[in-house]
């Protein structure tokens, strides 16, 4: 507890006797205009002055802030009481009276004259009445407050997830375009490879043609001649020297093998004729 709280409590364990006996006060304030002798006169005069002391100090805590930054039904009870029971007989208690009935309406929208008037029985009903009303306007206003924060929670609450929801959106989206690029790449590749290989594979058959071609030219066979010189490589996968010299291995009689040879070199010189 903080200075400004035990300043506070005090005040108002003082402030709830004034307002007890603010009635005695009162009475006490009548009596001395009857008072007859001196004695008397100079006791009612004391209690007077220490009256007066005590408003002033009322007076002074009731105008500031601190008083009603923390007040209660009692804080506000007890001060109208003192002002309102001594209201005729002190200008700092009427004053007390006007700060409370102005600041108790401004801070809490009640009326306090008309709780006063609701209850012309006694003063002490009039107190209650006020102190009963202040206490269920500061419980009205704490369960608005409380309300108040569920609802910010709450949205605060709706605000976290609604952003979660699009970060994970964004994130989903994120991972699915990725994905598509990533597809998207692998396709390419493949279609480029296939690409080159049929290229390289045109370039293959283009290259055996014109190997064919060039084949041809050089030797100056016609189609038919090489079609003919085709067919005898089919008969004879060897050259006729080295068939010859097999057979010569094998022993076998010169003479066959010179026919042999011969043939095939004048088929071939036909050939190439």
């Amino acid at each position: 507890m903080d200075e400004e709280d035990v300043i506070g409590n005090e005040f108002d364990r003082v402030l709830r006797a004034a307002a007890m006996g603010a009635g005695q006060a009162a009475e006490g304030l009548r009596r001395r205009a009857q008072a007859r002798d001196e004695a008397a006169r100079a006791d009612v005069m004391q209690k007077q002055r220490d009256q007066a002391s005590l408003t002033a100090t009322i007076y002074e805590r009731v105008q500031r802030d601190e008083f009603w930054r923390n007040a209660n039904g009692e804080r506000v009870a007890n001060a109208a009481t003192y002002g309102a029971t001594l209201y005729n007989h002190d200008p700092k208690a009427r004053e007390i009276y006007e700060i409370v009935r102005e600041r108790t309406n401004n801070q809490f929208g009640l009326n306090v004259d008309e709780l006063r008037a609701a209850h012309p029985e006694n003063e002490e009903a009039r107190r209650n009445a006020l102190l009963n009303a202040v206490d269920d306007r500061l419980a009205a206003l704490r369960a608005d407050a409380q309300a108040a924060d569920d609802r910010s929670e709450a949205a605060r609450e709706r605000d976290d997830e609604e952003q979660a929801n699009d970060e994970q959106r964004q994130s989903d989206a994120d991972l699915a375009r990725e994905r598509a690029e990533a597809a998207d790449e692998r396709a390419e590749e493949r279609e480029d490879a296939a690409a080159f290989h049929r290229g390289e594979a045109r370039g293959h058959q283009a290259e055996a043609r014109g190997l064919d071609n060039d084949s041809g030219r050089e030797k100056g066979l016609s189609a038919q001649q090489l079609e003919v010189k085709e067919a005898v490589d089919r008969s004879f996968p060897e050259p006729a020297g080295e068939s010859v010299a097999r057979g010569l291995r094998r022993g076998s009689p010169r003479a066959r093998t010179a026919r042999g040879g011969s043939a095939s070199r004048e088929q071939v010189q036909e050939i190439s004729r």
